[in-house]
This record gives structure tokens, C-alpha cells and sequence, in this order.
């Protein structure tokens, strides 16, 4: 189809990029050159379809998608997903794009999938077709660009549905192995078909392409935020280029393709937590962008970016819903943007003269104890609740750690003060919750950073109940875990540096405990998130790490 000059104009002025553009057979935008290998791609779609699992199975993994991951990022519109799987299993075309959002979605069914199952067998059977999904997704997107295919929206989509396969992964080694050296690109093509900038901007997108290219950018920003900020690199995403809006508040079931306008709920939605998500991602970015602009922040951007996060937290719906995934999602969104408000505060309990000393030690105080409330009860949740809700241990292991140890910090360093019993009590909920999981952890990764956090959270358990006073240096500049046996003890917690003062250190067995150091030095685990951040959990921001 040959664009008009005006349609090359308002997608220059939009921010895409105008060669080549014509409308799919998807009613989505298209950024390429035409392609004559139209033949070989469908043949390569018929290879790859026999690959997946035969129809009865595949409606059971997207069912179960559908109830326990769509609400996360809302990355499709279920009913025209639907409808356009229902046409690629009868035999009509489509394209490489499509396959590999089908295989990833189904990726994440079969993942979920496994949590359920009772037998050891059936779940290993099914962790293993979860993996061949996902690969089959990948390498769908590895035949459109040896193909030249031209990018669309299902190809952003199924690079978000990959990535959030990596986060529920038992252990952390997919993100870092997998997803973070591919996710560069997928921002990458996204911004050149334009979605960071608001389709409003231009005449040529109908209210369900508009929304549909608005999810999308948002599902991409979130997890850009969420994957940064847990593996502690630079985001991808520079905000001030981005001029999208948030996604309509609206549910799936009143739009489709054929609607003129689309029109935001003023009450809440099963969407509140995509929402969350968004504005949460944001508010992690503006205080980033704060302290690269004002390293001495002033106390006047501090008071914005507070009640920013005030505002966030009531934006939390109330606790009148029983619904497992909603109190899940409750949880998870408390864990994060209180996280976030330790980071915003941290720097100003550095000397007991500063002007916001008070209020700042007060409110990592009160944060911290929501956060280790949060986790508390994510740790219930997926080890004796609905399965299918599982979150893995290295989302909210990190908050918890650095929870704990930020309450230890400001008992001692103001030990002469009363605070209230539950603050001690909290170290000894994070104490309990460490050692349960260091005891229930495999061997792996994950399960070495676990016990090294048991270890630290011990130590500060122990110094709180023997009643030591400890000073406090803090390094807000600082961007990963610093430990040192140098003759004074050190505590991991990211920014900030304790030194302690007639503590008495076993040396015993030095060597291990500095291969532990390592080991957290190497894979940066650092309190983050969003962010989760989102992702997240992740997700949960999902905020997982975040």
C-alpha cells in the first residue's frame, strides 16, 4: 500500500519512521522495506506450528495465562488475540510475528502450568515445554529479521512476553543471559515505529490502534525500568523523549477494532495494577533524573517527589477484595513504592543535624516495616497459597535484606531513643523469613545470595539484641553492595556503608565469607524498583528485585 505524502508527514511528525510503512493484515502499523519472501516465511510459520502443543492444550495454557498473567501488563487485547489464534490454527496466514507472541503467551501458560501440578514428574515435564515455547518464540522473531520482515506490534508484544518469561523463572540467570543483551533492540524498534511518542499525534491510528500502541510502549517502558533497575545498568529509555499517555481505563470486553472512542472509567478496574505499574516506572525515572540533575537534592524536589509517593500508596486499593491475584498484586505494589521511599530518604539520616533528619529516619522507619509486611505475606502466599500466583524468592528477597538491615541501622544508631517494639520485631520477622528460605533453597545461584542474606540479617539481628552502638557513614552515590573484613564490619545494603565500633568479629573462617562477598559483587544485587518493577514484580513489578 503507498502512503500519501500527508501519511509520510504525520508519521515523521509522530516519530516514526515513514519508509515502508503499510498496514498489515493485523491492522498494524509496519516498519520495512517490501519483502518478496512472503513464501518461505509461510512455510517457515507451518514449521513452527508443528512444533506447538495440538489444540486442546494450547486453549488450556492460554486460559490459564489469561486468569493469572494477562492482568499483569494487559500487553494483548484478549478477544482479537483470541480470534486471530482461532484463524492461525484453521490454516490462515499470518505472520512470523504473531507465531512467536502465540508461543510465548503459551510459554507462560505452561509455566504457570507447572506451579499447579502435583506430581514431581508432570512438573519437570512441564518446565520443559514451557522452556521449548519460549525458545520456539525466540526463534520465530529470529526468522522475521533473517526474513526482513517487517516489525509490527506482535513482535514488540512477543518481546515483552519473553521478557516477562524470564522474570518468573525460578532463578534469575535467564534475565541476565537472555533477556538484557536482546532487550537493548526491542526498545530500539519500538521507538522507530514511534510508540514512545502519543499516537494522538497523528490522524492515521484509529482509537483501538491508539490504545492498543499505548499499552505497548508502556508495557516496553515498564519492563525497560524494571529490568535496569534489578541488574543495576542505565534503562534504555531516556523519559524525556517520551510523549505517550497512559492506556485507557477501560475493560477488554467493551472495545474492539471497531470502536470510534474509547472512553476512561472514573472507578477501578481489573487494570490497577498495569496502571500502577506505569506511574510507578515513571516516578522511578523522574527521581533518577533527579539525582543525576541536583546531587545535593533540595528539600523543595524532595517534598514533590514525597508526595508523589504518598499519592501512589493511596492509589492501592483497599483491602475489601479476597481475591488471592488482587491481594498479591496489593502486596507487591506496597513492597515496591515503599522501597521507593527509603531510597528518597536514606541520604538525609547521614548526620543527625540535617534538617530532615527527623522526619527522614521516621519515614524509612514506617516504610521499611510495610515492606517486610509486604513480603511477609508474598512469602505465604506463594509457598501455601494458589500456586499459579508463585512469585520466585529473588523478586523480594533484596527488599526484605534491605528492610531489615535499614531498620538495624537506625535502632543503633540512635540507640539512645525508645522506638516502638515492632521495628525490633520486624529484623526478627526478616531474620525468620531468610532462614526459612536459606533452608528450603536448592543449590544454585539464588540459594548462595539467600544464605549470605541470612547471614547479614543475623549479624544485625544479634547486634540489635546485644544493644550496640554503631555510627553511620552513608554514600548515596554508592550503587552496589560494599562489604569488607578490614578489622570493622561492613553491611551489604546498597548506599550505604556502616561501620561499627567495638564489635566483636569472627574471623574464623574468612576466606568463605569473602567468597561470599564475591559472589554478591558479581551479580549486583542491590534494593531496586521500581523494580520491580516493575517487574517487577515485575511484576509483581510484577516487581521483582525491582
Amino acid at each position: 500500500m503507498t502512503s500519501t505524502l500527508k501519511e509520510i508527514l504525520d508519521r515523521v511528525i509522530d516519530g516514526s519512521n515513514p519508509i515502508g510503512l503499510y498496514r498489515s493484515r493485523a491492522g498494524v502499523d509496519r516498519v520495512s522495506p517490501d519483502s518478496d519472501n512472503d513464501q518461505k516465511e509461510q512455510q517457515s510459520i507451518s514449521h513452527l506450528l508443528s512444533r506447538m502443543p495440538g489444540k486442546e492444550e494450547c486453549e488450556e495454557v492460554l486460559e490459564l495465562f489469561y486468569k493469572y498473567r494477562h492482568s499483569l501488563n494487559f500487553i494483548v487485547h484478549w478477544p482479537t488475540f483470541h480470534d486471530r489464534f482461532e484463524k492461525l490454527t484453521t490454516g490462515i496466514e499470518s505472520t512470523l510475528s504473531f507465531v512467536a507472541l502465540v508461543a510465548g503467551i503459551m510459554a507462560q501458560g505452561k509455566q504457570v502450568l507447572s506451579y499447579i501440578v502435583d506430581s514431581k514428574e508432570r512438573r519437570t515435564a512441564e518446565i520443559r515445554t514451557s522452556q521449548d515455547l519460549y525458545q520456539l518464540s525466540v526463534d520465530a522473531l529470529c526468522l522475521a529479521d533473517s526474513y526482513e520482515s517487517p516489525y509490527d506490534l506482535d513482535y514488540i508484544q512477543a518481546g515483552v512476553v519473553q521478557c516477562d518469561f524470564a522474570l518468573h523463572c525460578i532463578d534469575r540467570g535467564p534475565i541476565e543471559r537472555r533477556i538484557w543483551p536482546r532487550w537493548g533492540t526491542f526498545v530500539t524498534i519500538a521507538m522507530q515505529m514511534g510508540l514512545h511518542r502519543d499516537p494522538e499525534a497523528s490522524d492515521s491510528f484509529s482509537a483501538f490502534e491508539q490504545e492498543m500502541r499505548r499499552r505497548t510502549w508502556w508495557n516496553v517502558y515498564i519492563y525497560d525500568r524494571s529490568l535496569s533497575n534489578k541488574l543495576l545498568y542505565p534503562p534504555h529509555v531516556n523519559d524525556r523523549e517520551v510523549t505517550c499517555k497512559i492506556p485507557a481505563n477501560i475493560n477488554d470486553d467493551d472495545i474492539s477494532p471497531s470502536v470510534t472512542t474509547i472512553q476512561n472509567l472514573s472507578n477501578i478496574t481489573n487494570k490497577w495494577f498495569f496502571f500502577y505499574q506505569c506511574h510507578a516506572g515513571r516516578l522511578v525515572g523522574v527521581l533518577r533524573e533527579l539525582d543525576l540533575r541536583e546531587p545535593d537534592r533540595s528539600l523543595e524536589s524532595t517534598a514533590e517527589i514525597a508526595a508523589s509517593i504518598e499519592l501512589l500508596i493511596s492509589s492501592i486499593p483497599p483491602e475489601t477484595d479476597s481475591n488471592p491475584k488482587m491481594e498479591m498484586h496489593r502486596c507487591i505494589a506496597r513492597m515496591c513504592i515503599n522501597s521507593l521511599s527509603v531510597k528518597l530518604y536514606h541520604r538525609y539520616i547521614q548526620t543527625p543535624d540535617h534538617p530532615l533528619y527527623t522526619s527522614a529516619m521516621s519515614s524509612i522507619l514506617n516504610s521499611c516495616h510495610n515492606i517486610i509486611a509486604a513480603c511477609q505475606r508474598i512469602v505465604e502466599m506463594s509457598q501455601h497459597g494458589d500456586m499459579a500466583l508463585f512469585v520466585p524468592n529473588f523478586w523480594y528477597s533484596p527488599y526484605i535484606f534491605t528492610a531489615g538491615v535499614m531498620i538495624a541501622i537506625c535502632l543503633l544508631q540512635n540507640s539512645s531513643k525508645l522506638y516502638p517494639e515492632i521495628y525490633v520485631n520486624d529484623i526478627e520477622t526478616a531474620y525468620k523469613i531468610f532462614q526459612k528460605l536459606s533452608e528450603g533453597a536448592s543449590s544454585g545461584e539464588t540459594s548462595n545470595v539467600l544464605k549470605i542474606f541470612h547471614i547479614e540479617v543475623c549479624k544485625m539481628r544479634q547486634l540489635i539484641n546485644n544493644g550496640t552502638t554503631m555510627s553511620v557513614c552513608i554514600n548515596p552515590t554508592k550503587l552496589s553492595f560494599d562489604m569488607a573484613m578490614k578489622g570493622s564490619l561492613q553491611y551489604p545494603l546498597e548506599g550505604v556503608c556502616c561501620s561499627s565500633q567495638n564489635i566483636p568479629v569472627n574471623h574464623s573462617d574468612p576466606n568463605s565469607y569473602i567468597t561470599g562477598v564475591s559472589l554478591l559483587d558479581q551479580i549486583n544485587i542491590g534494593i531496586s524498583m521500581d523494580h520491580f518493577e516493575a517487574a517487577i514484580f515485575e511484576l509483581d513489578d510484577f516487581r521483582r528485585f525491582m
